[in-house]
């Protein structure tokens, strides 16, 4: 089944492509949108064109932030009726839990986590694609979306320590630097964002607690059940946990609020197991890691959920036909070449 993405994602794309040069109604056009369709928010457009419309604008205006420009002319309104949810939550933690839990209502493919670090909190995203899909700017987008609602949230208060992306620097941060005010570490290991704990946890003046109790019934109404949703969100959760080794079935089955007996049950019945959800999710993210050459082997197979090196490296050869290290090289080699 195709991926399909709301059109909600593309507000403001024909004003930002017209300011760097482009003809945003024939750039649109080139990827198979209409404006027919992004005149309505609730349009469903193909994932797949939205990201390759995306890296395609960065790429024929010259403007490697391409992503950043359309999410700095966004408010939190644009997020619909989420946003007045999330207005109206006590603390910020609180409020980026809405997006956890009704962020499928903007944009299923993106996925958030707080993990929580003593004194400090790192706010990590995942951005599910396939691993031929590009999504620099997608991920620059959704990144510089979290850091606005943090903002809206705290105003002043807000400044986070460090905005990290696994992605190459750029040749100019400009963009990056007045968006996000912050310090930037690119060829990380994860995207996200580093605030201190005490951000999270500060209470929101302007907090309702009838409104968002209003919000919520009427979320709750709003919120869609696709057919495939337990598949969809269980590789939703494999992404998030993989990182930090917690991506077996005991420990991803309480995260959909289910037991291991009950999960297992439902992946019988559809006919797929955990370990063919599991290894879908490595492979999606492998190719991406292996082209940061800054990551270790070791680094990887542990984002990987490997315990040992030599497990990765197994995996990778029955997958791929030739280990780790000789496809990182080989890929060296075209991109040079």
């Amino acid at each position: 089944m195709e991926a399909l993405l709301r059109a909600v994602s593309l507000k403001h794309y024909v004003t930002i492509a017209e300011k760097c040069g482009l003809n945003g109604l024939q750039m649109l056009r080139q990827h198979k949108i209409t404006p027919a369709m992004i005149a309505n928010p609730e349009q469903m457009l193909s994932y797949a064109s939205v990201l390759q419309l995306l890296e395609d604008s960065a790429k024929a205006s010259g403007q490697e932030s391409f992503g950043l420009l359309m999410a700095e002319v966004r408010t939190m309104a644009d997020w619909g009726e989420v946003s007045l949810l999330m207005s109206h939550q006590p603390t910020l933690r609180e409020a980026l839990h809405v997006v956890m839990d009704f962020g499928n209502l903007i944009n299923r493919y993106f996925a958030l986590r707080i993990e929580d670090r003593g004194r400090r909190v790192f706010l990590r995203e995942e951005t599910l694609a396939d691993s031929d899909l590009p999504k620099r700017q997608a991920v620059e987008l959704s990144t510089a979306l979290i850091h606005q609602t943090c903002a809206a949230i705290l105003g002043t208060q807000w400044r986070p320590k460090m905005v990290c992306f696994t992605h190459s620097k750029p040749s100019t941060l400009t963009v990056h630097e007045r968006v996000f005010h912050s310090r930037f570490e690119f060829d990380a290991s994860a995207n996200g964002i580093w605030c201190d704990a005490a951000d999270l946890d500060a209470p929101n003046p302007r907090a309702d607690p009838a409104m968002a109790a209003i919000a919520r019934r009427f979320m709750g109404a709003r919120e869609v059940r696709d057919a495939d949703d337990l598949l969809f969100n269980l590789r939703k959760a494999t992404y998030l946990l993989l990182p930090l080794g917690k991506a077996k079935i005991k420990q991803v089955a309480p995260g959909l609020g289910m037991s291991v007996r009950n999960l297992q049950r439902q992946l019988d019945e559809l006919g797929v197991s955990y370990s063919t959800v599991l290894n879908e999710v490595r492979k999606e993210l492998v190719l991406g890691h292996l082209q940061n050459r800054k990551t270790s082997i070791e680094s990887i197979a542990a984002m990987l959920g490997y315990t040992k090196a030599t497990s990765f490296t197994r995996w990778f050869n029955t997958e791929y036909g030739v280990p780790p290290r000789n496809w990182r090289k080989e890929k060296a080699l075209r991109s040079s070449g």
